[in-house]
C-alpha cells in the first residue's frame, strides 16, 4: 500500500487536533461539602460550588452555608461568598501566574452570625461530641449505617435520590448570575440533574451525639459523579433513625 506523506502544514493540524488538552475543555461543575457548625438537631455545612466556566486553569467558586436537620434531611441555604481563580495575563502574559479576586454577591449572609442565631458550636467540636463510625451500606435499598451498640440509620434509595436532586435544583434556583464565556449560567449547568445513587459511594460517616438526652445526628459523604465528566457531587447527607 503507498501511503502519502504529510506536509508539514498537514502534520501540524494533525497534532492540534490530537490533543484534547489544547481544545478548549466541557463546562464543568464540582459541588462540595465541609462541615461548619452543629447544633442540637441540626448541622451546617460549607457548600462550594466550582465551575470552571469552559476553561483551562480557572475556577468560580461560590459558597454557600446549608442548615441540614438531622431527622429530615430538610435543608436552609444562604449564599456566603465568591471568588475566581484564573491565570493573571496582566502580570504574567505566559498565563503562569496564577491571580484571585472575590467577585461579590449582592447580599451575603454571615455563617457566624447564622450559628449563634440557631444555637450552634462550630464544627471543631465535634471532637467532644463521642463521634463514632458505623457500618454503612449503599445498596439499591438505600443507605444504611448500622452501629455495634444497636443504633440504626437508614434513607430509601428513592428519597436519597430526591435528596441529591434537590440539592442540585435549590442551588439552580439560589444561584446568582455572572458572566461567563458562553450562553449558559451556573443555573443551566446545575439544573434537571438526574443522580442515581448507584452510581454513588458513602464514606466518612459520623455519629455526633451530644452528652445529654439529645438524638444522635448521622452524617455520611455521599460522592457521585466522574471528574472526567462535566459534574461532581460530594455532599454530607444526614441519615434518620430507622
Amino acid at each position: 500500500m503507498t501511503r502519502t506523506a504529510l506536509k508539514p502544514a498537514a502534520c501540524a493540524l494533525a497534532l492540534l487536533i490530537a490533543q484534547p488538552a489544547a481544545a478548549t475543555p466541557p463546562d464543568m461543575v464540582d459541588l462540595r461539602d465541609e462541615l461548619f457548625g452543629i447544633g442540637l438537631t441540626e448541622v451546617f455545612v460549607l457548600r462550594t460550588v466550582t465551575d470552571n466556566m469552559g476553561l483551562h486553569a480557572t475556577g468560580l467558586s461560590t459558597v454557600f452555608l446549608a442548615a441540614i436537620d438531622g431527622a429530615t434531611g430538610e435543608e436552609t441555604l444562604w449564599p456566603l461568598y465568591r471568588a475566581r481563580f484564573a491565570p493573571d495575563h496582566d502580570r504574567d502574559p505566559t498565563g503562569n501566574t496564577m491571580g484571585i479576586e472575590t467577585w461579590p454577591l449582592p447580599d451575603p449572609a454571615d455563617p457566624f452570625a447564622i450559628l449563634a442565631r440557631r444555637k450552634a458550636v462550630p464544627a471543631g467540636a465535634a471532637g467532644l461530641l463521642w463521634p463514632q463510625a458505623g457500618t454503612v451500606t449503599l445498596d439499591a435499598e438505600g443507605l444504611s449505617v448500622s452501629h455495634d451498640d444497636g443504633a440504626s440509620f437508614h434513607l430509601p434509595a428513592l428519597q436519597l435520590a430526591a435528596m441529591l436532586e434537590r440539592t442540585t435544583a435549590q442551588l439552580a434556583e439560589l444561584a446568582e448570575p455572572y458572566s461567563r464565556p458562553n450562553t449558559l449560567t451556573l443555573g443551566d449547568l446545575l439544573a434537571g440533574r438526574d443522580i442515581d445513587p448507584a452510581g454513588c459511594t458513602a464514606s466518612q460517616d459520623a455519629l455526633l451525639r451530644f452528652p445529654a438526652r439529645t438524638a444522635p445526628i448521622q452524617l455520611v459523604r455521599i460522592t457521585c459523579g466522574d471528574p472526567e465528566e462535566d459534574f461532581t457531587l460530594s455532599r454530607l447527607v444526614a441519615v434518620p433513625e430507622g
